[in-house]
């Protein structure tokens, strides 16, 4: 029950179809009888006197004139069935393909050249790709057209395009031209302008656009001709090669930018098939225009190139039409891209040939003039929609991949200033490590002497006392030996702490040997250094300690002090370690626990030494 609306509107509308067919072909004949042309294609030479040769003419069934590859046709135009409603203001227009050169005879058959045809304009207008014929000229006798193609593959068309006013037709055309040079200056620069974005943010699918647009730009000059009046040389076989380098570059250029494989594989698959038939044409066309002798195709390239667009837009936008319902907002872009193009295509293949017709036949319908004219306007501006929703999804690509970079920055400057912040902990850590005794937290022996020798040297500029005071544990290896060492260990971790307890902000206490410790008193003189020394001696005498098996034992510590001489040149941080060393072994000899002093003369350290 469900598949019989579907079958049943399937039917109706290719009964519709067929409808439509017949009821175009009933035009066809019925304007038949209208035409003054007839055509000759073979191989009869009408090149000297193509009034005097007897061949068959045949009526213009079509208003298309296929021309064989690299072959000649002739046509003439006769006004033995000219239309009773034609004046001598009317103008008969023929559109040619661009691959196809026109000669011109009059009615004797005599060549009109092109010097002939500037003083015979009455005979023949020549504007781009179209010619123009007077049909009063036509009451003279007929004149004759040879169309010779130098397609070597494909066949070329001469359309008719009917009787039109000259000034129309010279103002249709011009128009025709001015619409496609502004679309292929368009298409060019979008082309340019997109590439080089495509190049600075890598993005492949901006380049596929690029070839796609400047193929498109290239072709639409190469098949209106505009290169003709603006350089004076055709370049349509440029035409050839365009179309299939373009037609292929936008079926990759939807696969790529629609993500078509994710959605659409059907889609994707007959749009590689197109790819791959387009490329075989363009290698079929290279080996032509070279010079290898090829097979013809059994095909109009005119009709194939119209019956592909449909085909690849109307792929493209059932594809893109999938993709956008599944979450691809590009798709939808591509969508409306193609749109217009898809209305022209319709409006040129479908209504003018078939609906239109068979409205104007059975129910006398057609459109209004205004409304006619409006969608019959050059089919190359229906590209432009392209380039414009190209340049809308760049910048959008550009914003969120600037979003992303600013992101992304934002997220690297947390991560440089953690990684920041852990290098500056490890250097603090090290430079810890460097700089203190591990056992004791203290300075450390190397740290100490830079101490000394900065303290020197801001005692000789500001003319400050410096005290070096160096202390030593009494009897700390009968410690070792009786407890362990061990516990001589904790001995001395817990005389560094009690340094940090007694000495002033301003001292600064190290670990110097196994029991020795020293500390340096910035700007102290005698009686301070002795006051600080005695209050250590006697914080160190007062401690308790305690050895794993909580014995508790006490310790003692004798300490020399010596002060640095500013005032003597010759006096350095060796010199007051040396005489910092004789105090200790002063206090020491003198019976330990006590606190020694060295002369700040050195020649009372000299006396001492002796």
């Amino acid at each position: 029950m469900t598949r019989t609306p579907f079958r049943l509107s399937v039917i109706l509308a290719f009964q519709f179809v067929l409808l439509c067919i017949a009821a175009g072909n009933c035009h066809a004949q019925t304007t038949l009888k209208e035409e003054i042309f007839s055509t000759y294609c073979g191989a009869a030479d009408l090149s000297l006197q193509p009034q005097n040769i007897a061949v068959i003419w045949q009526p213009m069934i079509d208003t298309a004139l296929l021309i064989p590859p690299k072959g000649r046709c002739w046509m003439r135009l006769s006004a033995q069935n000219q239309r009773s409603d034609t004046n001598g203001s009317a103008y008969l227009i023929l559109q040619r393909s661009p691959l196809i050169d026109t000669v011109l005879f009059d009615g004797q058959g005599k060549e009109i050249t092109q010097s002939t045809h500037d003083r015979q304009s009455e005979l023949a207008i020549e504007i781009g790709r179209r010619i123009l014929f007077p049909t009063a000229a036509l009451s003279n006798g007929p004149l004759y057209v040879r169309f010779n193609s130098s397609n070597p593959i494909f066949q070329e068309r001469v359309i008719n395009k009917g009787f039109s006013p000259l000034s129309v037709g010279v103002m249709e055309q011009q128009r025709l031209l001015m619409t496609t040079i502004f679309a292929a200056v368009v298409l060019l620069t979008s082309a340019m302008f997109i590439a080089s974005f495509g190049i600075a943010l890598r993005d492949l699918d901006f380049g596929i656009y690029s070839i796609y647009t400047f193929a498109l730009g290239v072709t639409l000059i190469a098949w209106d001709q505009v290169d003709l009046p603006i350089v004076g040389i055709n370049y349509g076989w440029v035409w050839q090669f365009g179309c299939p380098i373009s037609e292929a570059m936008l079926c990759w250029l939807a696969i790529r930018f629609g993500k078509f494989d994710r959605h659409s594989i059907v889609v994707s698959r007959i749009l590689k098939l197109v790819i791959a038939f387009n490329v075989l044409l363009l290698l079929w066309s290279m080996l032509a225009k070279i010079g290898v002798p090829v097979m013809p195709m059994p095909f109009d390239r005119f009709s194939y190139d119209n019956w592909q667009d449909v085909l690849i837009g109307a792929l493209i936008m059932i594809g893109s039409w999938r993709g956008g319902r599944r979450g691809e907002r590009d798709c939808y872009l591509l969508l409306l891209s193609l749109t217009p193009s898809m209305i022209s295509d319709f409006i040129n293949r479908i209504w003018d040939p078939a609906i239109a017709p068979f409205l104007q036949s059975s129910l006398g319908y057609a459109l209004p003039h205004w409304l006619n004219k409006t969608i019959h306007f050059n089919g190359s501006l229906t590209w432009l929609a392209l380039p414009m929703i190209f340049c809308f999804a760049l910048a959008r690509r550009s914003l969120l991949l600037h979003r992303s970079l600013i992101d992304e920055r934002k997220l690297l400057e947390e991560r440089v200033f953690d990684r920041t912040m852990e290098l500056h902990s490890a250097m603090k850590e090290l430079e810890l490590l460097a700089t203190t005794d591990s056992l004791t937290g203290l300075a450390n022996r190397r740290s100490m002497n830079e101490w000394i020798n900065h303290e020197i040297e801001r005692s000789c500029r500001f003319h400050k006392p410096l005290a070096l005071c160096m202390i030593d544990i009494d009897h700390f290896k009968n410690i070792n030996d009786t407890f362990g060492h061990a516990t001589g260990d904790l001995a001395i971790a817990a005389i560094a702490k009690t340094f940090n307890e007694t000495i002033r902000k301003t001292d600064i206490a190290s670990r110097y040997g196994g029991e020795e410790f020293l500390l340096l008193m910035p700007e102290t003189d005698e009686i301070e250094a002795s006051v600080v020394t005695e209050r250590l001696r006697e914080a160190i005498q007062a401690l308790q300690l305690y050895s794993d098996d909580n014995h508790v034992f006490a310790v003692t510590a004798s300490i020399g002090v010596a002060f640095f001489d500013h005032q003597a040149a010759e006096d350095t941080m060796s010199k007051l370690l040396n005489r910092v060393d004789k105090a200790l072994y002063r206090a020491k000899n003198a019976g330990r626990n006590q606190v020694a002093f060295s002369s700040s003369q050195f020649s009372a350290d000299a006396a001492f030494s002796n």
